[in-house]
């Protein structure tokens, strides 16, 4: 569609340069995933302030895992004992 432009980018991202992609591309909707992050924020700011309507993509739900770690020594210890 020659309304839709689709803009890979990953935060974090600035106000002012935001700000200035809105106004110069002329953004009337923002579709964003849900990224868990504060990296969008001032994209939401920005579509708040311009009163954009904003569609947030729900984060999927992950599968059960059987052990999760939370350093890479604990990961290495896991390998080492296979």
């Amino acid at each position: 569609n020659e309304r839709c432009e689709v803009i890979g980018a990953r935060g974090p991202f600035l106000i002012e340069d935001e700000r200035a992609l809105f106004e110069r591309r002329q953004i009337d909707v923002l579709i964003s995933k849900n990224s868990g992050s504060t990296a969008t924020e001032p994209k939401l700011e920005v579509a708040r302030e311009r009163g954009v309507p904003v569609l947030v993509l729900r984060r999927p739900v992950l599968a059960q895992v059987d052990r999760a770690f939370t350093t890479v020594n604990s990961v290495l210890e896991a390998f080492q004992s296979v």
